[in-house]
């Protein structure tokens, strides 16, 4: 049984150009995944020790090692996020994260009992450690933090806080804690050191554990910490900064010039890029010889290319991170592994590409950060974002326009537009206002203008914000992810510039997601909200990607039943009084089922081959209208009902 919660967010929106909105977000989609993977496993499978074991000195974790939760060999519990998103200008590539969310990725607070009060959020503990040792042995726990990076600014009475616990009599006392943010102008970018010595005696025992906790509105993806470079060890200094770790601090450059992902047809030698680049952090004092290795692989994990270089890596204390272009000036002075001019094979379909960076210095302590993959996706859609929201991107005047910058290689046909809506509270007050079914807009097609929006080329039905949610009985919580809005008339677009985006009718924010890790909007996004059109001031991509292919083309990577929603059509939607149910003839359908949000079914029907269903009954909201087909499978479409 599907069970209902309201998730309220609260939005700290800043206002940009009067027009321009951006908004943190309410939930994570990758955790809710995640979580649902995992939740079947057992306590003895998700530990690897025994309750009474303890781990030994040194304990090193730079989050480098796994993604979206700890590292279990080392840590007792799952609620951060380990990512390598949100952070900017990291020690390592990968942070943990903490937010608003459970574990889960939805907020802790569903139904806002607690309004904005600020609550203990998530934790990260440590297992039990083997601490028998003696004050002067010089025993020091040292981390990195930072407030907001690329996400939502912790408010003046947030914090993070460091607790240690007492073996003995199992009591946990607060050693350091931070409030909010105490400079504005260096909280986005800059990861502070701290390093605190262990000399009580309480601790120095067998079973010591520490453990990292926020407090914060417990509402949603929000007041964000970021921390990095965990290390206990003995034997250190206060002074001692020094870490022999060369290592990888972001994901690597797409080998597109112009966009994360592209369809397979519109690709040719002209979309590739002159140069890819990493950015090095060298962690000691001292230049290290260093090798570089890039290699690229097909997607029958057939090596296609393997370059190599080597060079000094100066130090990141004295000259900042190192920049690694290929082939341009390197990484200072000769890490350069030629780019050999490289092609991508001729492409018959879809397909893919690994790209693999490894790095190799000498002495290095660190191995797990010295090799960062990436994909290269040529599948059905154009995408300039990454994949991952970080933020929320919106107009809030109505008739606005928001146009995305586009070109085609060879003439192909405009089939859909997949959108990331952040979701949108429908409950803010009691009765409901600014619902879902209120935040009204259609998908819009522009011809090219010397740049800038022109002619309106089509326009499809009034939509409103959708979400492919997915629900779980147990605890109630939802994600959502892109959304494929399929056109009523697919538009045949020739070679050259277009632009696809939308008209809305509403002056309340669709929250697009908007990537943070990219930057397209500055020079691909319009929008117009005085008549005239705008360049986008915000940095970032938002989360618009226009789908190509002629009808009986596979999706790429979406399953079937994907697939099949794209040949069966509901509508109108939103609907009044009636729907109607146009099926494709490539399927065989048994029967039709419509349930309500909690799970309800109010309607049954054997399939016919003309279908209209009087909905003239059904109370204003969204509903599913799944088709069951023949064999057994079924596809599954949103319907909302506004009156």
């Amino acid at each position: 049984m599907i069970k209902r919660f309201t998730i309220l967010a609260f939005f700290f929106c800043t206002l940009l150009n009067a027009q321009e909105v951006v908004s943190p977000l309410s939930n994570n989609p990758f955790q809710i995944i995640h979580a649902e993977k995992q939740k079947k496993q057992s306590a003895v499978t998700r530990f690897l020790m025994a309750p009474g074991d303890t781990l030994l000195l040194p304990f090193i974790d730079d989050f480098s090692s796994t993604f979206i939760y700890p590292d279990s060999t080392k840590w007792l519990d799952k609620k951060v996020y380990i990512n390598r998103d949100f952070p900017i200008a990291p020690i390592t590539i990968g942070v943990a994260t903490f937010d608003g969310l459970s574990e889960t990725g939805c907020p802790y607070d569903t139904v806002s009992t607690n309004g904005n009060i600020n609550l203990k959020s998530d934790s990260l503990t440590s297992k039990p450690i083997k601490l028998d040792y003696q004050p002067s042995d010089s025993i020091y726990i040292s981390f990195y933090y930072q407030a907001k990076g690329r996400g939502d600014k912790p408010e003046l009475d947030d914090s993070l806080l460091l607790y240690f616990k007492n073996a003995s009599s199992g009591a946990w006392k607060k050693v350091w804690g931070r409030g909010g943010l105490i400079n504005n102008s260096q909280a986005d970018s800059v990861f502070r050191r701290v390093m605190i010595a262990i000399t009580d005696t309480a601790y120095l025992k067998n079973g010591f554990q520490f453990r990292f906790i926020n407090k914060s509105a417990r509402l949603g993806n929000i007041d964000h910490w970021h921390i990095d470079y965990v290390q206990l060890k003995n034997a250190s200094f206060k002074a001692d900064t020094l870490i022999n770790d060369v290592a990888f601090v972001y994901t690597p450059s797409s080998y597109l010039k112009n966009f994360q992902a592209m369809p397979w047809k519109q690709y040719n030698a002209s979309e590739m890029t002159d140069s890819l680049w990493n950015f090095v952090r060298n962690n000691h004092t001292a230049f290290l010889n260093t090798n570089y290795t890039y290699k690229v692989f097909n997607q029958l994990q057939t090596q296609l290319l393997s370059a190599n270089g080597s060079g000094n890596i100066e130090p990141f204390f004295t000259s900042g991170y190192t920049t690694c272009l290929i082939p341009s000036t390197g990484c200072r002075p000769l890490l350069r592994p030629p780019l050999n001019s490289f092609q991508f094979p001729a492409l018959t379909g879809n397909t893919y590409f690994t790209l693999e960076h490894v790095i190799n210095a000498s002495g290095d302590i660190n191995l797990k950060n010295d090799t960062i993959r990436r994909r290269q996706d040529f599948i059905n859609y154009y995408a300039y974002d990454d994949g991952t929201a970080e933020l929320a991107y919106g107009l809030n005047v109505i008739g606005s326009k928001l146009a995305y910058k586009f070109t085609l290689n060879v003439q192909d046909t405009l089939r859909a537009v997949d959108m990331y809506f952040n979701w949108i509270n429908n409950m803010l007050s009691s009765p409901p206002v600014n619902s879902i079914t209120q935040r009204q807009f259609r998908i819009t097609i522009w011809n090219n203008n010397n740049g800038i929006p022109g002619a309106i080329i089509y326009q499809d039905s009034i939509v409103t914000p959708a979400y492919e949610f997915e629900y779980y009985t147990d605890w109630g919580n939802l994600s959502n992810k892109f959304y494929k809005y399929v056109l009523t008339s697919p538009q045949v677009l020739n070679t050259g510039t277009f632009f696809v985006g939308w008209v809305q009718y509403t002056d309340d924010l669709l929250n697009i997601g908007l990537d943070l890790n990219t930057n397209a909007n500055t020079s691909k996004l319009f929008y117009n909200t005085l008549g005239n059109w705008s360049q986008s001031a915000i940095q970032g991509s938002v989360m618009i990607r226009p789908v190509f292919g002629t009808n009986g083309e596979t999706a790429g990577e979406e399953d079937q039943a994907q697939v099949q929603k794209n040949v069966w059509k509901v509508f109108p939607n939103p609907a009044n009084d009636f729907i109607q149910i146009k099926i494709d003839e490539v399927l065989t359908p048994s029967a039709i089922s419509i349930t309500d949000e909690v799970g309800r079914e109010i309607y049954t029907s054997a399939y016919l081959t003309d279908i209209k269903i009087n909905t003239a009954d059904f109370t204003n909201g969204i509903y599913l209208v799944r088709l069951l087909l023949a064999d057994g499978s079924q596809s599954v479409k949103k319907l909302i009902i506004a009156r």
